[in-house]
């Protein structure tokens, strides 16, 4: 049987999103597409600080759902590898919400700062052909691993939505694919 590939790839960093475009492949008596990828995207509005306790204002200008919000501590120009505090928080779209953390600051650290995760994802998948059952994955990108994958049956000349969750979060780029076999 021969597989079929069809792609939407995303670039997404904390705050921006945009889709690089779609990948179709003809193919039989028609085509399966990733039409539209959404996201959480949540970005940072306003930060303030009364020790121990950080506060981050959220505007989330994609998708209803859920953000992972970590709290890092900056030792001169870098920013630490791993959170010194971290929470999820659910959010409407069009939603501004503020979060605060509590941590005790390292000696070494000069500075803070947020960074926001996106956890809920979506994707149109649209067929243009007959019936078939396609297996679409989120792939996290340059490293090409398949972070979600899911089965969904999309009826001929339709378009279906399928969502994925990353539950520890996700803010770098990755792709949608689309994968059937006909």
């Amino acid at each position: 049987m021969d597989r079929r590939t069809y792609l939407l790839a995303a670039a997404l960093t904390t705050g921006t999103a945009g889709c690089s475009g779609v990948l179709p492949q003809s193919g039989g008596s028609g085509e399966i597409s990733v039409v539209d990828s959404r996201k959480v995207e949540g970005r940072i509005v306003e930060q303030s600080a009364t020790p121990p306790e950080y506060t981050a204002r959220i505007e989330n200008t994609g998708i209803t759902g859920e953000l992972r919000v970590e709290l890092y501590w900056n030792p001169g120009e870098q920013q630490a590898e791993t959170p010194a505090a971290t929470t999820r928080v659910a959010i409407e779209s069009g939603a501004r919400r503020s979060v605060t953390l509590s941590a005790d600051r390292p000696a070494s650290a000069d500075s803070y700062g947020f960074r926001l995760r996106s956890m809920d994802f979506a994707a149109e998948i649209q067929n243009t052909g007959a019936e078939t059952t396609v297996r679409v994955q989120f792939v996290q990108q340059p490293s090409g691993t398949v972070r979600a994958e899911t089965e969904r049956v999309v009826p001929g000349g339709e378009t279906a939505t399928v969502e994925f969750r990353i539950p520890d979060g996700y803010a770098g780029e990755y792709e949608i694919r689309a994968l059937t076999n006909r």
